[in-house]
């Protein structure tokens, strides 16, 4: 498996595109099972490869896992607000927007990371970045509680993008 592959998995499952888009969290593949047929008996060889294989496959979603937990604290902000839609519903420009959400980066990543016993790994980073992301959302909603009606209504029907998103975040 590709690293870019498992990078951009993870990237669109940490984002907040994770519950608009339903993606799933990195998977581990296993390779095909051993024939079972008697008589039969799988190399060692084959199937020491077959397990540094999967050690690997695992090494690497922990890796991105990581590393994108590592992003999102550093640029979480710039995943909504360099989406002008997403900014259109707040009726605020970019610097607005990344001021306001950056108050709280720190509160939402304390809080995912809370949701996971302090520690995020490939199993669990989908679920960090949905705790993360309702909480910036959350309290960026509370902030432009005046236009409530307005901006909940038009998110609903706002499609963020996961290409914009992936670049925010690894800038």
């Amino acid at each position: 498996m590709k690293l870019t592959s498992v990078m951009e998995r993870a990237a669109v499952c940490v984002l907040m595109v994770a519950p608009l888009y339903g993606c799933s969290g990195p998977s581990g593949t296993r390779p095909p099972a051993a024939s079972s047929s008697p008589g039969h008996q799988q190399p060692a060889a084959g199937a020491s490869k077959a397990k540094k294989r999967r050690e690997q496959e695992a090494m690497l979603h922990q890796v991105a896992a990581e590393l994108f937990a590592h992003k999102i604290r550093k640029n979480g902000a710039y995943i909504l607000c360099d989406q002008a839609a997403y900014r259109r519903c707040f009726r605020v420009n970019k610097q607005r927007c990344l001021a306001e959400l950056r108050s709280y980066n720190e509160q939402c990543f304390t809080k995912g990371l809370a949701h996971l016993h302090g520690y995020v790994n490939a199993q669990n980073v989908r679920k960090f970045g949905h705790v993360y992301s309702a909480c910036l959302l959350s309290k960026h909603l509370a902030d432009h509680v005046d236009h409530y009606t307005y901006t909940a209504s038009c998110l609903r029907r706002t499609k963020l993008s996961r290409r914009r998103a992936l670049k925010s975040l690894l800038r």
